[in-house]
């Protein structure tokens, strides 16, 4: 298809979110004269968007893609210099239903230009499966993360997944708990990847001895009341012990647990 590339903006995942955006960089993929007459504009002209064609969804209606991206047919755009491009990448960013939008001009007539609008969907989630744990804690899990099939697959379900499950094991002891999570495409549904989850739980971390220096007006047995369920040969719990360790500093005690 004969067409011009006006604005594009790609939108790539990674564990840090990294956004690249190509403005006015033009690439030509036909011998159009009005497209490269328009390639190589400088002076600001009107036109009128003739036409919109959207492509690339899957599950979602091009009526509603057209809808956020705030581009209609009828509307006047100035090439060189306006941004109503920007803006509509922008809009269709801000739904993070899409990894990839681009817009290109195929057409130009006269004062008209025809628009593709080209997205690629995030992928929803389909089946999710647990490796490595009990059918009980399997259970657990599922009921504290709450993912719900059909809904679109981000970095950060991944990382709240990976936070929660941490949290469920080092609650019960298990400091070092191991979590890989894989993604991969899910034929059951159209448009979705499935999540599987490998736990290696590994040893429980256990208190064996706490011993205390500098307590000469407060009994041992005192401070180790402040610990609560922390006490020798029990689970260690890694917030809880934050927080005890930091009451203990501010009364001027030192501690040492061994």
């Amino acid at each position: 298809m004969q067409r011009y590339i006006f604005l594009v903006l790609v939108v790539l995942f990674s564990a840090v979110t990294s956004v690249a955006v190509a403005q006015d960089t033009p690439r030509v993929t036909s011998i159009d004269p009005d497209l490269l007459a328009l390639q190589t504009a400088r002076v600001p002209k009107e036109y009128t968007i003739r036409s919109i064609r959207v492509q690339g969804v899957t599950t979602l209606d091009t009526a509603i893609v057209l809808s956020i991206s705030g581009l209609r047919t009828g509307d006047k755009v100035t090439i060189p210099g306006s941004d109503v491009f920007a803006k509509a990448i922008n809009n269709l960013w801000r739904q993070r239903f899409f990894s990839n939008v681009e817009i290109y001009i195929t057409a130009v007539k006269d004062d008209f230009i025809d628009l593709e609008l080209n997205v690629a969907e995030r992928p929803k989630l389909g089946n999710f499966t647990f490796y490595g744990i009990r059918k009980s804690e399997k259970e657990d899990i599922i009921a504290k993360l709450n993912l719900v099939k059909g809904t679109i697959i981000t970095e950060n379900t991944k990382r709240n997944a990976k936070d929660v499950i941490e949290k469920y094991y080092q609650d019960k002891g298990y400091m070092n708990v191991q979590i890989n999570i894989e993604e991969a495409k899910d034929p059951a549904f159209i448009n979705a990847n499935s999540l599987s989850f490998y736990i290696d739980k590994r040893n429980k971390v256990r208190v064996n001895e706490i011993n205390f220096f500098g307590n000469e007006t407060v009994s041992d047995l005192k401070l180790k009341k402040q610990f609560k369920e922390t006490k020798e040969m029990s689970k260690l719990r890694s917030i809880q012990m934050k927080r005890q360790v930091l009451t203990v500093s501010r009364k001027g005690w030192r501690l040492r647990i061994t």
